[in-house]
């Protein structure tokens, strides 16, 4: 409904204009009346139509249609006047007043001019919103060509530029791509991730895109380490669920620092959320978090191999240069796995190794000590004896006797 405001300092005017014109007919409602300036710039809601005496006590109606004019600039203003006070109509044709009306009031009229002020602002709606929607594809479009990878060859000013006429990247704060993903394809969905989002991230969400079918990806401005991101990022998801959407999965990508940058955060955000169709469980699938484990993973494959080989080859004489050619690594490398794997250096896993090899055989009464310690690589007793003891707290010969004791076998 179009929102009109009724100001006139005689209260049988006003009554008069509001109790015989037919409103709901114009689509219009009265909002509000007011006997001059001062209590109509008080009103609670902005109108879309003016109609006011054009002397008020105070001020005139020119001034306050123009003060009014000034904080909405699509006002629509009709003027009434006792007087044909034409002096007044250059004044009110600048300030553009759409009609200029003399009491007593014609109320066909007045209803005419009404009517015709409806229809141009039901116009400028249906174009506002053409233009809001031409805007809106013209931005989506923008927004999957460039987490898609499209605008990659753009050169990083003009994109930030671009991205800044958008609304994106106002500020030098990180963002990050959020993919979330239901199992069904429904408008109705989209909307409420989209209102999900918004609450969840308190605002903070950027710019959003369906990028897929089932699919849609979010622009939050915040960094992916920041715990506010973290606890955003389930009440996100728990949100979701209790809305009832089917099948959810949230993927997170990485940090982005610029525009050029939210392409690879989106890819990584696709490439977490897909983790589900591996059969790992939701509904928050976290890029790095995924990266992390797929380094640890392939870290504990290769430290692994280096035991495996240890294990196969401890009689022998190993050094950290040959377990790592074995295992095609650099020496440097493999010894830096090892500590960050196993918070122990080659050397110490290699004397572990060699111990609990050298305890097993030293349970076999035949073999003499030192036959023990060639076994398990040690051609120097003495320096085996040492490290055995430092190991286990016994020398060779106290270990054998302790396990031979009743009750310890």
């Amino acid at each position: 409904m179009i929102k009109v405001l009724v100001v006139d300092d005689e209260i049988r005017q006003r009554q008069s204009i509001i109790k015989h014109v037919g409103w709901q007919e114009l689509r219009m409602n009265v909002i509000g009346e007011a006997e001059d300036a001062d209590q109509a710039l008080k009103q609670f809601e902005a109108p879309d139509v003016l109609i006011t005496d054009i002397r008020l006590m105070g001020s005139s109606g020119l001034e306050l249609a123009a003060d009014m004019r000034r904080r909405n600039p699509k006002l629509k203003v009709v003027m009434v006047t006792g007087y044909e006070q034409f002096e007044y109509a250059k004044t009110a044709l600048d300030i553009g007043v759409e009609a200029f009306l003399v009491k007593p009031i014609d109320f066909a009229r007045l209803e005419q001019v009404l009517l015709q002020i409806a229809d141009g602002l039901e116009q400028e709606r249906q174009l506002q919103a053409k233009l809001q929607g031409y805007a809106y594809k013209e931005r989506a479009s923008f927004l999957d060509d460039l987490l898609h990878g499209l605008l990659n060859e753009v050169e990083d000013h003009t994109l930030e530029r671009q991205a800044m006429q958008y609304g994106l990247f106002a500020d030098a704060a990180p963002r990050a791509v959020i993919v979330a993903v239901c199992s069904e394809e429904d408008a109705e969905w989209a909307k409420v991730m989209g209102d999900c989002a918004q609450m969840a991230f308190d605002g903070q969400v950027e710019a959003h895109v369906t990028t897929a079918r089932q699919q849609m990806a979010f622009i939050v401005r915040a960094g992916t380490r920041d715990v506010w991101f973290g606890n955003a990022l389930e009440r996100f998801a728990e949100s979701l669920m209790e809305a009832g959407v089917p099948g959810i999965a949230i993927g997170i990508g990485g940090d982005a620092a610029s525009p050029s940058e939210l392409a690879n955060s989106y890819r990584h955000a696709v490439s977490a959320v897909n983790q589900r169709k591996l059969g790992v469980k939701g509904p928050l699938y976290n890029w790095e978090q995924l990266i992390g484990d797929r380094k640890r993973s392939h870290a504990q494959g290769i430290v692994q191999r280096a035991i495996d080989y240890m294990n196969d080859n401890y009689m022998n004489n190993l050094s950290l240069r040959s377990v790592a050619d074995a295992v095609y690594l650099s020496p440097n490398y493999l010894g830096a796995l090892l500590r960050s794997e196993l918070g122990t250096s080659f050397t110490d896993q290699l004397v572990a190794i060699r111990v609990a090899r050298a305890k097993e055989l030293l349970l076999a009464p035949d073999l003499k000590l030192y036959e023990v310690a060639e076994r398990v690589g040690y051609q120097n007793f003495g320096h085996f004896s040492n490290l055995f003891k430092r190991m286990t707290g016994f020398t060779p010969k106290d270990y054998r006797q302790f396990q031979s004791m009743p009750g310890n076998e």
